[in-house]
């Protein structure tokens, strides 16, 4: 089992170490597409991660935006001639699976070239090499819509795929094939680092907060950003999970590779969770979303009488985890957010009896449990329980990982050897 630390987070400075790509280093391949206004910033977020990046250009990609760009925004020479130096071996020496390679913006021609395996510039000679020396590799297209879908380029990519290149699907628009937004870039190359943690698996997340209507056009609401959620679902995928399912809504746009089923009122999230589990059979469940407690009488089909006094009676309703338990031997984590010095110990009790893990958020009378500023948690895991200080981005990383070596313990098990 998993144990937790106490862990006191600060700003996360420029090439500090305690990001996920800690310990990892990205070759960032450069080509010369207009796009590549984008890479400095992507550089930053991936050192803020933790990661090492060292940028290999092309010289027409250099004439967009000049090397000192990219050395500032590395900390790092760039590397645009190979040199006695033989810098597309010497780069990588070390552990290959420590080392990924990326090509951000992939140009037309550079993945011709790739999939050729023509090699006449700094990022196809890297990319050469890669592929052959067993390196995780991701690149993000981007040309005109046409030109992506010239069945040329389709075989080019299928070919690259086949060899276990990660290609990150463009945004269509204005006729153009667009790479993704840098969070997405970022992620998937997360993913090519620590994506063994949670490879295969099939996560259910579900998040947000729910509506219950009175009549047409007002509700009672359980109010919920669902950012933690959200955080659960781009970190299950930079954890490798193959299928990330989010059932309810977000505040947040959430990543085109999470596969969103909307949800608002208590009655829809039942439904929609409860064939979740039958169509995905997930191997985790989270349920972070603010379900309403009770069952609301809706007073009118149309709009109720302002000028009128009306009285709603509250009754209490069944809790959801105990009809995804019926349901499920998969792991289910739930969450309680509580302001109670006890913590609600009868409460968590309860909710024990149906999950594997819960997550007790409790935050101080008047504050907040909004954002994703460090919040203290309390996990119950079996008999252990473990307090935190993190924020929520990092509750999910933490989170995820515990699940990944309980899943480990029950496969091990499942398969009756520890092979």
């Amino acid at each position: 089992m998993v144990c937790f630390q106490v862990i006191h987070l600060s700003e996360i400075p420029i090439a500090d170490s305690g990001g996920i790509l800690s310990g990892f280093k990205v070759i960032l391949g450069v080509t010369a597409s207009i796009s590549i206004y984008r890479v400095p910033d992507l550089i930053r977020d991936l050192r803020r991660d933790g990661a090492v990046v060292k940028v290999v250009a092309s010289d027409e990609a250099l004439d967009l935006v000049g090397k000192k760009v990219f050395q500032w925004a590395s900390g790092e020479d760039v590397v645009n001639d190979i040199t006695g130096r033989i810098e597309h071996v010497s780069e990588f020496e070390g552990d290959a699976e420590n080392t990924v390679f990326a090509v951000v913006p992939a140009t037309h021609n550079f993945i011709g070239k790739a999939a050729a395996g023509v090699a006449d510039d700094a990022p196809s000679l890297f990319f050469s090499y890669a592929a052959g020396n067993g390196n995780p590799i991701v690149i993000s297209p981007t040309m005109h819509e046409a030109m992506f879908y010239n069945p040329i380029m389709r075989r080019n990519l299928e070919n690259l795929e086949e060899i276990g290149v990660s290609v990150i699907p463009p945004k269509m628009e204005d006729g153009k094939a667009k790479i993704e937004e840098n969070q997405t870039i970022k992620d998937y190359i997360c993913r090519a680092a620590r994506g063994g943690i949670l490879g295969g698996k099939t996560i259910l997340i579900i998040g947000g907060g729910t509506s219950e209507p009175l009549d047409s056009v007002r509700g009672i609401r359980n109010n919920s950003t669902g950012l933690t959620a959200y955080w659960l679902s781009r970190t299950a995928f930079t954890y490798g999970a193959e299928k990330i399912v989010y059932v309810g809504n977000c505040s947040q746009d959430l990543p085109p590779y999470v596969h969103l089923v909307e949800a608002h009122t208590t009655g829809e999230f039942e439904k929609i969770s409860v064939d979740s589990i039958r169509i995905y059979r997930p191997d985790a469940i989270f349920i972070p979303a603010a379900l309403s407690d009770f069952i609301v009488p809706k007073l009118s089909d149309g709009k109720i009488d302002s000028a009128l006094s009306h009285t709603v009676e509250l009754k209490p309703r069944s809790k959801l985890i105990s009809k995804l338990r019926r349901t499920t031997r998969s792991v289910i984590v739930a969450f309680k957010l509580t302001e109670s010095n006890s913590r609600d110990s009868d409460k968590i009790q309860n909710l024990s009896k149906f999950a594997d893990m819960v997550v007790v958020n409790e935050i101080s009378p008047g504050s907040s449990p909004f954002g994703d500023g460090i919040k203290k948690y309390w996990v119950l895991s079996g008999n252990q329980e473990t307090e935190m200080n993190l924020t929520k981005s990092d509750l999910a990383a933490r989170l995820l990982e515990e699940v990944a070596a309980n899943m480990e313990v029950r496969d091990i098990e499942s398969n009756g050897s520890s092979e």
